[in-house]
């Protein structure tokens, strides 16, 4: 922690580091004092460190002194005013919220800096979604409508939607700030012309002029159903984001039906959950109404536990058997952190490249505003 010395703060314990997604690092510092002052940390003010990454990278850390564990931003995502002058005002950062660059510098996200953040599972999801219709013989250039249900910051619908240029996106979320962030950042991704948001409870079913037209569904919906059984988040955004509220499992499987075009023989509902949970998931799309198509399970790493299954499930129709995929590994033998599969890295790489040239792009995309 070389960075922390020169800031004058000196970690004489780390409890433990955890890694989470190659954008944030968690830290646990106990009895933090600083050489220039002797003072316990907690009484001072925030300071600005420096730490490094799984391959030697330099990380950004905002370390918030007043509380024991804070989120690392990685330098390239601290944007210069000049930069966040070149977007429209209503697309830059507010108080609270990140504009980070992340997924191979394809996706530009806005999010909030403590509440509900994207992971793994909105890239993986919509991963799945689009190889699975292209399996089928499906183009990403035909037109179709998708629903993305439980949007949260859109991640979901940025990824998919990039990817399969026919597809006009309507996006629900429970909450207001995330709808709103939602929308925000479909502009930021040049998604507007082709997508709308819509804030909405689905416990009272599905939102006008979607029952029976979609050819695509997307859910990643909250994993955990009791409150009491794990530490819940503080935060509200956070809370509803990850545990059951108004709709469950099933109740998200009943939209998905309703949704789905009926009687067609490619209309699917894509679904990501927590492996562990993995029957939960299995019994409540069958209890709303869904067959289930298509599963695989997701590894961190081939010889870790599962993390994550993802599902296709349909209508029911005569025809299709259940057919269980080879597993994705989302980091193979011989890969770092940082790197994934073959086919994953080539669906990151063929996302377009993003509208706004800012910060780190302007090296990698030379392109002037007259271009």
């Amino acid at each position: 922690m070389s960075g922390a010395r020169e800031a004058g703060v000196e970690a004489k314990a780390v409890r433990r580091v955890v890694f989470c997604d190659r954008s944030y690092m968690r830290i646990f510092f106990v009895n933090c004092v600083s050489r220039a002052s002797g003072e316990n940390t907690e009484r001072l003010k925030p300071a600005v460190c420096e730490a490094r990454g799984p391959r030697g990278n330099p990380i950004g850390m905002t370390v918030d002194a007043r509380s024991e564990q804070w989120y690392t931003r990685r330098k390239r995502d601290r944007w210069s005013e000049l930069d966040l002058e070149r977007l429209p005002t209503e697309l830059r950062p507010n108080e609270g919220e990140t504009l980070d660059l992340f997924l191979r510098k394809k996706v530009l996200l806005l999010q909030s800096r403590r509440g509900y953040r994207a992971n793994t599972d909105s890239q993986i999801l919509a991963y799945f979604a689009t190889r699975r219709r292209e399996a089928r013989g499906l183009s990403g250039d035909s037109e179709h409508r998708a629903l993305d249900l439980g949007a949260g910051n859109a991640l979901v619908s940025v990824l998919y939607g990039n990817h399969n240029r026919g597809a006009n996106m309507q996006l629900v979320e429970l909450q207001g700030g995330l709808a709103a962030r939602a929308a925000r950042n479909l502009a930021l991704n040049g998604l507007v012309p082709r997508s709308t948001v819509v804030c909405h409870d689905l416990a009272h079913g599905l939102p006008s002029n979607t029952e029976g037209k979609m050819d695509v569904v997307l859910c990643n919906p909250p994993f955990y159903r009791d409150i009491n059984s794990r530490s819940p988040p503080t935060r509200k955004e956070k809370l509803l984001a990850h545990f059951e509220s108004s709709v469950d499992i099933v109740g998200f499987a009943k939209v998905a039906f309703e949704a789905l075009v009926e009687g067609s023989q490619t209309a699917s509902a894509y679904f990501v959950y927590d492996a562990i949970h993995s029957e939960r998931l299995y019994d409540g799309l069958m209890k709303g109404g869904l067959e289930i198509v298509t599963t695989q399970t997701v590894f961190h790493r081939l010889h870790h536990q599962p993390l994550r299954v993802l599902c296709e499930a349909r209508r029911p129709q005569a025809g299709f058997e259940r057919e269980e995929l080879e597993p994705l590994v989302l980091h193979p033998e011989g890969t770092s952190e940082v790197e994934y599969g073959e086919d994953m890295e080539d669906f990151l790489g063929s996302l377009p490249i993003p509208q706004f040239i800012i910060g780190q792009l302007r090296d990698d995309y030379q392109r002037t505003d007259e271009e």
